[in-house]
């Protein structure tokens, strides 16, 4: 077994030593670590009794609040497109045309097996929650577009039993 010797200083008194046989670690996104590191700065100027690295209304620290933001949007911007292509190649892949859905309001549902939310603009007017059963036509990977027509609404009965194969079977297909 290897231990890892962990070295704790705390201001006014001596060093203590911590042995350690299992280290867990955990990993975030470069972007929420560098805005810790910002954080661990301020936290760590105030333990120690230092002036902090970055004052109230600091322009440096605006700044650097400004470019995370920014960059963080793009990061997510990025993580939604790469989940819709991949949304969308299975459907494709799995030969998927029929999907069951949830109503969330007016023309607007979420795939109940998948991680997709699309507009259907044949989607007669339901309550909230309805299950329904969509056709899924015009996949197109490129600009990450599909196209969806309302084929009918569920009973409760028919959504407590619904699987893929069985709507493909209902379906006709």
């Amino acid at each position: 077994m290897t231990f890892t010797e962990i070295a704790v200083r705390l201001p006014g008194s001596t060093s203590a030593v911590i042995n350690c046989s299992l280290i867990r670690g955990r990993a975030s996104s470069p972007l929420r670590r560098y805005v810790d590191l910002v954080n661990q700065r301020q936290v760590i100027a105030l333990a120690q009794g230092t002036p902090p690295a970055y004052r109230a209304g600091d322009e440096r620290l605006l700044a650097i609040m400004r470019e995370f933001e920014s960059a963080y949007e793009a990061y997510g911007d990025f993580q939604r497109s790469m989940e819709r292509y991949w949304c969308l190649r299975w459907l494709l892949q799995e030969r998927v045309h029929t999907v069951q859905a949830s109503v969330l309001r007016d023309n607007l549902v979420r795939f109940d097996d998948l991680p997709l939310v699309a507009r259907v603009a044949s989607l007669p007017s339901l309550a909230s929650g309805r299950q329904v059963l969509l056709d899924v036509t015009g996949v197109d990977l490129l600009e990450l577009s599909f196209h969806c027509e309302f084929r009918r609404a569920l009973d409760t009965s028919e959504h407590a039993s619904a699987s893929p194969s069985a709507l493909a079977a209902a379906a006709g297909r």
